[in-house]
């Protein structure tokens, strides 16, 4: 059986938690509160190093591993790429030794700052704002099960150097005067000699040769598989001011995930976030332009250093009419991503109620033409 660490209240033994946003531990039962820093194991285990990794690019998600809780002697199983566990007799928390070992161990970590009651109201608010989601969907995702997870990270820091062809497009329009050539009174109203004013739109086309180095440091990449990409992507940015040395007592009651896909095999999504970081930058830098893209790209980027980071996570989880949603949250800055179906009949009644008054509006404007 494989070895395991125990986080337990000094006091009277009960299981303790972190407390989000701050650096203590507590005890749900008798209240008492510990420092992190207190409850730190020693350990002689380096981090994650990049340059020597002989961790597996993949681990077996279904693989169990059995452990034995130092509290109450109880077997216990966890999934092999999983940290975190708790014994199901005691309710103890359970780290599990070997996934930090062998070169597993991450390098950093963000712990949660925001408690479950913030994110469930979170939530509540911003589906209030959603006015096409369909009756009942907001009460279904109160009542699901809400859970913070410590999800695993690539932190990418890259170079990139050389030249870039840009097509820009810069819009304009001029506003000219035309002579009505009729004789008798046109369809416009315009009598013979009289001019209309007309609005011409040109669009100017431009190449735009740019060369230049650029540094990224940090570029996040989750790397697990049981996590969609782009919503991880889209839950980004974190606050990597409070990026902290990793440290096992912060996974306390949360649950935490191994990678189970390597940075080799990454490597390429943290590429595609490098060139869309140049073109963002080429876009506040060269003004004027209504439009810009790239044409050709002759950026050679590399890799400098890779460092494994756990980040915080909410998701809840809930059905609805049959069907498994799931709602994620920066479990840092209480970003939202979110499922959200749309109700048909309310998708209908909106576009009316839109579309009758501008009609309307129309209608009335050429009773006077």
């Amino acid at each position: 059986m494989s070895d395991v660490n125990h986080y337990k209240c000094p006091l009277c033994g009960a299981p303790i938690n972190y407390v989000p946003g701050t650096d203590v531990l507590s005890c749900d039962y008798c209240g008492a509160s510990v420092q992190v820093s207190s409850q730190a194991q020693a350990t002689e285990e380096k981090g994650f190093d990049w340059k020597n990794d002989s961790v597996p690019a993949t681990t077996d998600c279904h693989a169990e591993r059995e452990y034995v809780c130092k509290s109450c002697g109880a077997s216990i199983e966890s999934f092999e790429d999983s940290f975190t566990t708790a014994c199901p007799y005691c309710g103890n928390n359970v780290v599990v030794n070997e996934e930090t070992t062998g070169g597993s161990r991450p390098n950093l970590i963000i712990p949660f700052g925001l408690k479950t009651d913030e994110i469930r109201q979170r939530i509540s608010d911003y589906l209030k704002k959603l006015k096409l989601l369909p009756n009942g969907f907001a009460t279904a995702a109160r009542a699901g099960e809400l859970k913070g997870i410590y999800v695993p990270f690539w932190l990418f820091d890259c170079t990139a150097d050389g030249s870039i062809s840009l097509h820009a497009q810069k819009e304009s329009s001029v506003t000219r005067s035309v002579r009505i050539e009729s004789s008798s009174t046109s369809a416009t109203g315009g009598e013979r000699g009289n001019t209309r004013q007309e609005t011409v739109r040109k669009i100017s086309h431009y190449r735009l040769e740019r060369e230049g180095r650029f540094e990224f440091s940090k570029l996040p990449v989750d790397a697990s598989t049981h996590f969609d990409d782009e919503a991880m992507d889209v839950l980004e940015p974190y606050d990597y001011g409070k990026l902290i040395e990793f440290d096992t007592a912060y996974f306390t009651g949360y649950l935490a995930e191994k990678f189970n896909t390597s940075y080799e095999n990454e490597k390429n999504r943290g590429f595609a976030k490098v060139r869309e970081g140049i073109l963002d930058y080429f876009r506040n830098a060269e003004s004027g332009y209504s439009s810009l893209a790239v044409e050709k790209d002759d950026m050679k980027i590399e890799t400098d250093n890779v460092q494994y980071a756990m980040l915080p996570v909410y998701a809840l989880n809930f059905s609805f009419k049959g069907e498994n949603h799931r709602i994620y949250a920066n479990g840092q800055t209480g970003k939202i991503v979110a499922d959200r179906p749309v109700d048909a009949g309310k998708s209908w009644k909106y576009s009316l109620l839109t579309f009758i008054p501008v009609f309307a509006l129309a209608f009335v404007i050429c009773l006077f033409i």
